[in-house]
C-alpha cells in the first residue's frame, strides 16, 4: 500500500483540524550570533546559508533540505528555493506563563531527557521513552524515569500551548515550556 504525506505547502494546517492551542512559527536561522549551527555557508554543498521560515502561524511554509533534494525533486520549478542545511531553531514564544501552564487539575509531567525519537513521518504517531522527569500533582513533585510518552504529533501540534517565557541553549531559541495536551504517558 502506497502512503503520501499529507503536507502541502502553504496549504498544510495540522491535521486539518481547528488549532485549539497556540499556533507556531518555526524559523531557521544559520546567522543567530554565537549559536551551535551558525554558519555563512552551508555545508552540504557551499551555498550561502538564509534565515528561513519553515512553519507560519502552524502552516507549512517550505521544505528543509540541501540544494541536491532540491534538484532531485524539481522544487524550484515549483517555486521552492533550496533552503541549505539547517541553523537554529527559533521558535515563537506563546501567550501563558510557565506558572500558568502547570496550574492544573491533572497531574503535570516535566520531561528533562528524552530517549531518540523517529515519529511514523505519515501517521504522526509517536512513543519514546521518558529518560530523566518528573511529575506534579498536588501532593509535590516525584521523580519519573522510563516512563512511554505516545501519542500522535500532529494532534499534539494543534493542541499545545507555548510559554511566553523564551530560553536560548545551543542553537535553540524559544518558549521555556510547551506544554501538549492529548498524549499518554505509560510508567513509574
Amino acid at each position: 500500500m502506497q502512503r503520501k504525506s499529507t503536507w502541502r505547502r502553504g496549504g498544510y494546517k495540522v491535521r486539518e483540524k481547528p488549532i485549539l492551542g497556540d499556533k507556531i512559527t518555526i524559523t531557521s536561522d544559520p546567522h543567530m550570533p554565537y549559536a551551535t549551527r551558525s554558519s555563512a555557508f552551508s555545508h552540504y554543498d557551499g551555498m550561502p546559508t538564509r534565515k528561513v521560515a519553515i512553519i507560519e502561524d502552524s502552516v507549512l511554509k517550505t521544505f528543509h533540505g540541501p540544494k541536491k533534494f532540491h534538484d532531485y525533486l524539481k522544487l524550484e520549478d515549483r517555486g521552492l528555493d533550496p533552503t541549505g542545511q539547517l541553523g537554529s531553531l527559533i521558535v515563537s514564544p506563546g501567550t501563558r506563563s510557565v506558572q500558568d501552564l502547570f496550574n492544573d487539575s491533572e497531574p503535570v509531567y516535566v520531561v528533562k531527557a528524552w530517549s531518540a525519537y523517529m515519529p511514523d513521518a505519515f501517521s504522526g504517531n509517536i512513543n519514546l521513552e521518558i529518560r530523566l522527569g518528573s511529575v506534579i500533582d498536588r501532593g509535590g513533585e516525584y521523580p519519573i524515569t522510563n516512563a512511554l510518552f505516545v501519542g500522535n504529533l500532529f494532534d499534539m501540534l494543534a493542541n499545545m500551548h507555548l510559554s511566553s517565557e523564551t530560553v536560548s541553549a545551543g542553537s535553540y531559541r524559544g518558549p521555556a515550556a510547551i506544554r501538549f495536551n492529548d498524549v499518554t504517558i505509560t510508567g513509574e
